[in-house]
């Protein structure tokens, strides 16, 4: 097992021990899932079993606790969104929603599909390295939360699965046919990651 914690472990800034602990556990498990979601990737691509989790020992992973409080109305415009329509940068993303719901994903007909609540259920979505590893084979999930509307909150987790900013992606040769050449030129996981991250403040500075 691989502990990829990059952090003080008397950093004094969580609520509490017990949250810390159960927090550390919780990451620890979910990368040990994603470990294994790689290495079948790795399978089905035709690479080296440690292909990719050898380029995930935690620089970039991120686990985010979300929140959406109760809005307390019954309705919202339609353009109103909890979260806009985006990708996720990295290769993967490990998503546990409640019943509540909301989060929606695009399907390849350009229509929004409501993701159902399965208990326990994780939800994987690929992200833009994977398409570009993968030369679009696997396209990376456009996704999107509708706003919250009653009197119910809605708590979601996302692990952000990103590759160490020294990576090299470029298209797997498994993925490059005659009929499809490589569509995405080479680039490092850190350049695409900062590329995104511009892009994402440009109009809002």
């Amino acid at each position: 097992m691989r502990n990829v914690l990059h952090h003080a472990l008397d950093d004094d800034r969580w609520p509490s021990l017990e949250f810390r602990n159960l927090m550390h556990e919780f990451y620890q498990a979910c990368l040990d899932g994603a470990y294994k979601v790689q290495r079948v990737l790795a399978q089905a691509l035709d690479v080296d079993a440690e292909f990719f989790a050898q380029h995930h020992n935690g620089e970039n992973i991120t686990l985010r606790l979300l929140y959406y409080p109760d809005s307390c109305v019954d309705e919202v415009a339609d353009a109103q969104l909890g979260a806009g329509e985006h990708t996720d940068y990295g290769l993967l993303t490990l998503l546990f929603q409640d019943d509540v719901g909301g989060l929606e994903v695009r399907d390849a007909n350009d229509a929004w599909q409501a993701v159902e609540y399965i208990e326990s259920a994780i939800i994987i979505n690929s992200g833009d390295l994977l398409e570009r590893w993968t030369n679009g084979r696997y396209r990376s999930t456009l996704h999107r939360v509708k706003p919250k509307i009653g009197q119910r909150e809605r708590f979601s987790i996302a692990v952000f699965v990103d590759p160490d900013s020294a990576t090299a992606v470029s298209v797997l040769d498994s993925c490059i046919t005659d009929s499809k050449p490589a569509q995405y030129a080479p680039i490092t996981a850190g350049e695409h990651l900062q590329e995104k991250i511009l892009a994402s403040h440009v109009g809002n500075v």
